[in-house]
């Protein structure tokens, strides 16, 4: 039965609102009792966490080989994303200044000067963004979890396989 309900398009959508409600009645009828199912969310994000750059390469990379794109489709594909990316930063700054997520929150002023402490020896530019993308080693960007470096490696995987494959 769940089954021809998950073939709607919406279905997705309707699972996470229900799931919001019902951790929202959970936690308004347990109240403090409700804290070790706070513990199943964490594993649940962990692993979804564990599983976000190997599914992130793997579809990279299988984009990159399967795609049939002439040069025009690519650069207009290309543009698409740039277009939607600048919508979502500006769809997001908007959010952010009109809501102002955490205004209340008080953060451990300690962990926040270590932060800084230790961004101050690294400087914000082009190359230090490209030493970013370049990992140490082929496995360092899936353990140290930089997604750019992840991307950067299946872009690279990607194209090499399509080169072959041709």
């Amino acid at each position: 039965m769940i089954k021809d309900h998950l073939k709607h398009p919406l279905a997705s959508i309707l699972f996470i609102v229900v799931g919001i409600v019902l951790g929202i009645l959970a936690g308004t009828v347990l109240g403090p009792s409700a804290k070790p199912l706070g513990l199943v969310s964490g594993y649940f994000v962990g692993l979804i966490k564990a599983i976000a750059a190997p599914l992130l390469f793997l579809a990279i990379v299988d984009s990159i080989v399967r795609a049939n794109l002439r040069l025009k489709v690519g650069g207009r594909f290309l543009l698409i994303i740039v277009i939607n990316t600048i919508c979502a930063l500006g769809i997001g700054l908007l959010l952010a200044n009109v809501f102002k997520p955490g205004q209340h929150l008080n953060f451990d002023t300690a962990a926040a000067t270590d932060f800084f402490d230790k961004a101050k020896g690294k400087e914000a530019s082009f190359t230090g963004f490209i030493d970013t993308l370049l990992p140490d080693s082929i496995l360092d960007p899936f353990v140290t979890g930089n997604i750019m470096g992840v991307a950067f490696l299946a872009v690279l995987l990607g194209a090499g396989l399509r080169s072959v494959i041709s």
